[in-house]
């Protein structure tokens, strides 16, 4: 088989893996941010059982809580139940889920508040025939002094959080909206800016654009939503504010995280995928909603 045939062929299934992953890094990556919400919420309405329920198809779950390992979920409970009681009428806030995926497994963290109790809460997820449950869950964040083997989020934690400074220097210059901050943040000649009414604009013009734009109040990087993975150098993160949409696309950049796109209309996605399923070199893969 000569060379150019063997690229002839190769070449449409690389196409189409890549696709796939797209899809897969932004539909799983919603999945997973909603079942650590549902973590979230069943703490601010202490509920240990709601709780239970993110491990819903993991056989042998783990959980680390002031310096203790529970296996299973019935022994799980009853240090849930114990770290929910300590904290009765104190109110739960937390930011946003951060979510890095690798593979088959994904790490999502979030920071939190509860009375006198902070800490960074980080959860272990797995699929199990396509659904993706939390295997694992770290109350604290302690294990990230001394990573045991089957649970080390360094990497994700680390990962994750050279984006969300990035967010949170780009949430600074978007409240109010400062162009001479955020601009150094944007990858300038290869920006995107999609209106509100959908309509996309490039480089130079969508920096006039963005400019101009209504752009929400309240968004901060402890709000939005981050969605990435391991295989990747890309990443998008959004916030929802009073009924409209705030998206970022970013783009690791000789080692440091730019944002390429914008939109006040639409759904970034986390990988370069047109709306028909052709790779492509923009971020035009916007998904209407």
């Amino acid at each position: 088989m000569t060379r150019r045939l063997r690229a002839t062929l190769i070449l449409p299934m690389l196409l189409s893996w890549a696709t796939a992953r797209a899809d897969f890094v932004y539909e799983d990556g919603i999945q997973i941010a909603d079942r650590v919400g549902l973590m979230q919420r069943a703490l601010r309405n202490s509920s240990a059982l709601n709780y239970l329920s993110a491990y819903a198809d993991a056989p042998d779950p783990t959980f680390y809580s002031n310096g203790n390992r529970s296996v299973g979920k019935a022994a799980i409970q009853p240090a849930l139940t114990a770290r929910i009681a300590a904290r009765a009428g104190d109110t739960f806030t937390a930011t946003n889920p951060r979510v890095w995926i690798d593979g088959s497994d994904a790490w999502c963290f979030f920071d939190y508040e509860w009375g006198a109790e902070s800490g960074r809460q980080l959860v272990l997820l797995e699929q199990f025939a396509g659904n993706w449950s939390a295997t694992g869950v770290d109350f604290d964040g302690d294990t990230l002094q001394a990573p045991p083997p089957t649970f080390n989020a360094s990497q994700a934690v680390a990962e994750i959080g050279a984006v969300v400074e990035t967010l949170r220097l780009a949430s600074a210059a978007l409240e109010p909206l400062n162009m001479d901050e955020l601009e150094p943040l944007i990858d300038a000649p290869n920006f995107e800016f999609t209106d509100e009414g959908g309509k996309t604009w490039f480089a130079a013009e969508a920096l006039l654009r963005m400019a101009f734009a209504a752009i929400p109040n309240s968004i901060g990087e402890d709000k939005m939503t981050l969605l990435m993975s391991n295989w990747t150098s890309r990443a998008t993160a959004f916030q929802d504010v009073g009924g409209q949409r705030m998206s970022l696309a970013l783009r690791r950049n000789t080692g440091r995280w730019q944002i390429v796109a914008a939109s006040l209309s639409a759904e970034l996605d986390t990988l370069a995928v047109s709306p028909k399923g052709r790779l492509v070199t923009t971020w035009a893969s916007l998904r209407q909603r």
